[in-house]
């Protein structure tokens, strides 16, 4: 696969990622609300988007771009969609 795909594809399941958990935290009801709210929902699929990069350096921009997806993907869903007032200088720390 040709590294644009990579980092397409890396952008593309962090923002989706970023917002299923926005919509999971509304959804999910009681006790299973820690499940969207867990770590753990982000680091999976930032490992398995690494596992895609032919050399470590790769990999782990493959991972840090899944990263930042699914920030921008969480809080842009909230902000622009579900009008959740945040602070961007919050956002960027």
């Amino acid at each position: 696969m040709r590294l644009w795909k990579k980092i397409l594809l890396s952008s593309v399941i962090g923002l989706g990622i970023g917002i299923l958990t926005v919509l999971g935290q509304g959804v999910l009801p009681g006790s299973w609300n820690w499940l969207a709210n867990s770590g753990t929902v982000w680091l999976i699929p930032a490992f398995f988007v690494g596992a895609l990069g032919s050399k470590k350096l790769q990999s782990a921009i493959l991972s840090i771009i899944n990263l930042i997806g699914m920030v921008t993907g969480y809080y842009f869903y909230a902000m622009l969609i579900q009008n959740v007032p945040h602070s961007i200088y919050f956002i960027l720390v």
